[in-house]
């Protein structure tokens, strides 16, 4: 997983498939970052899936807890967008699998086929938040 910040929007780069160890190491791989971003005020997601996005069902589980985790601590998005690109493995497969993970801790989240749509949406309603 690479991971990039530029002022309030957190862009992820993950490079599947993804297993349970995976996912705890990418959890720990974050948690400078959503210290950070936690101080900068309400902030934003990119996930951008490459190569593949097929998850065992453990995996799947621990990206659930996870997220309801980092809810409780105050370390989540206000919106996240979810990039398949056609070339992804599974993307058709598992999409679903990952937006409700995110719908159920209470992320907005949506799903797009392109870096920039998702990067301009994610931008809009971090805007719209501070502009609320």
């Amino acid at each position: 997983m690479q991971l990039e910040q530029s002022d309030r929007l957190n862009i992820l780069e993950a490079t599947g498939p993804f297993n349970l160890e995976l996912v705890i190491a990418a959890d720990k791989a974050q948690e400078e970052l959503y210290a950070s971003l936690r101080n900068i005020g309400r902030w934003g997601t990119v996930l951008i899936f490459r190569e593949s996005a097929l998850a065992s069902l453990d995996a799947l589980a621990m990206i659930s807890t996870t997220l309801l985790k980092r809810k409780s601590q105050g370390y989540v998005p206000v919106a996240v967008a979810l990039v398949f690109g056609q070339e992804v493995e599974g993307a058709n497969l598992m999409k679903a699998h990952y937006l409700n993970a995110y719908l159920q801790a209470g992320i907005e989240c949506r799903i797009f086929d392109g870096e920039e749509p998702a990067k301009k949406w994610v931008v809009s309603i971090t805007d719209a938040q501070y502009q609320a």
